[in-house]
């Protein structure tokens, strides 16, 4: 079950971008059960289509990484990354958002998970992750680069100041004159 915040970031997803999930589409906060058995922090219901499940990760003003985090072990227990990996249904789409203020949507990405796992991002390709170890070492996470996710497709909407210079890539999206160097999908 998602938190509050995390619940009205899907809602402003499903206000914001109605074109991607569908006319008369709601967004619902996951029961307990389904936070536990789908991994789903809410829900994007739609008439007549299947839901859509929703992980939603903020991030705070000072997290200054664009990447994608996914916990892999957390005082030895599996996390996230092995439901992903797994069969059973887990979250369709990720809303992952950085704040600029603690009430402020800021720059955010949204991944959808079932093409990164046709991609054998949770499998085959598993060794392009970076892996990481938080202060005090009782977590382990993968991180892999935003860019890198937008770049090879599995973004489907994004808005992302990057800081570092772009590549090839984000200059022809970008465009070489955006001092804000904005990507917007």
């Amino acid at each position: 079950m998602g938190t509050r915040s995390e619940f009205a970031a899907v809602k402003w997803l499903v206000a914001r971008f109605s074109d991607l999930v569908g006319p008369g589409a709601t967004a619902r906060n996951g029961t307990p059960d389904e936070d536990t058995s789908h991994i789903a922090d809410a829900w994007v219901d739609r008439p007549d289509q299947n839901p859509i499940s929703v992980g939603v990760r903020m991030r705070q003003p000072e997290c200054d990484e664009r990447e994608f985090t996914v916990r892999l072990r957390r005082e030895g227990r599996p996390t996230e990354f092995a439901a992903l990996r797994g069969e059973h249904r887990t979250y369709d789409w990720y809303l992952y958002l950085w704040l600029p203020y603690p009430t402020k949507l800021g720059e955010f990405v949204l991944l959808d998970i079932n093409k990164m796992r046709d991609a054998g991002l949770f499998g085959q390709r598993e060794g392009e992750w970076r892996q990481c170890v938080a202060p005090g070492g009782f977590e382990t996470y993968y991180a892999m680069d935003v860019e890198k996710l937008i770049q090879e497709g599995h973004a489907l909407k994004a808005r992302v100041y990057h800081r570092a210079p772009l590549s090839d890539f984000l200059e022809e999206l970008v465009g070489k004159d955006d001092p804000l160097r904005l990507l917007e999908l």
